[in-house]
């Protein structure tokens, strides 16, 4: 049976293509993200899919997929086609992130964006571990990356799903992230207003401290250190 015209496109790719496309489907479903600028087997893959991008769209379709080229940062990703009222178990490629994972998510989104800010898009953003740690500092969140494993298990992570790339240990001063145009779409809106905005309350908070005035308890909640 012929689905979607998939197999009349099938038959018109060569078996060097058909190989390609084969390898090509396996990274979506595992990375989500194929990148152009990591490396020159993923430029490869992102201009394969690129001009084929609607034959994988036409694969995927059936089991809620859809393929997304966004030329301008040179990534292809992914998407999720099922809706929210309709079974979860159909959204397999949603990863859910632990607070730690979510936490250096958000810092890291906030390094690339920072760096877009004051730099070009064409050129590759790259941060040190100083600057992460940093920024931890900054935003008062190193108390939930401290422990021992977590900031690694979490780089790990991301790194799966190609929105970073580790250079060097992360015990090494001079190490380095990459940090790929796809963090943009890894992260909505909501979880980083939630994260900016437990942010600025707790600067806000040790600013008050330090400055001895009486704090009264605000109403709200923190956000929660059991995953999401």
């Amino acid at each position: 049976m012929e689905i979607n015209g998939f197999e009349n496109d099938w038959e018109g790719l060569t078996s060097g293509e058909k190989a390609m496309f084969q390898k090509c489907v396996r990274i979506l479903l595992k990375k989500t993200f194929v990148v152009y600028d990591k490396d020159e087997e993923g430029k490869k893959e992102y201009f394969f899919i690129s001009k084929r991008a609607d034959i994988f769209s036409r694969y995927l379709a059936p089991i809620g997929y859809d393929v997304v080229v966004d030329r301008d940062n040179k990534i292809i990703m992914l998407h999720n086609t099922v809706s929210a009222g309709e079974s979860s178990k159909m959204q397999i490629n949603r990863c859910n992130l632990s607070l730690a994972d979510s936490i250096v998510l958000c810092v890291l989104f906030t390094l690339y964006a920072d760096r877009v800010r004051t730099g070009s898009l064409a050129e590759s953003i790259i941060v040190t571990i100083t600057d992460l740690r940093f920024q931890f500092e900054k935003y008062q969140v190193q108390d939930r990356i401290d422990k021992k494993g977590i900031l690694a298990d979490s780089l790990n992570k991301l790194e799966k799903y190609n929105l970073i790339e580790m250079d060097g240990r992360l015990g090494d001063a001079d190490a380095r992230i990459k940090i790929f145009p796809s963090i943009q779409f890894a992260l909505s809106s909501n979880e980083f207003h939630n994260f900016a905005k437990q942010a600025e309350k707790r600067m806000f908070t040790k600013d008050l401290q330090n400055r001895d005035i009486e704090l009264e308890n605000e109403d709200g909640e923190d956000i929660d250190e059991s995953d999401e």
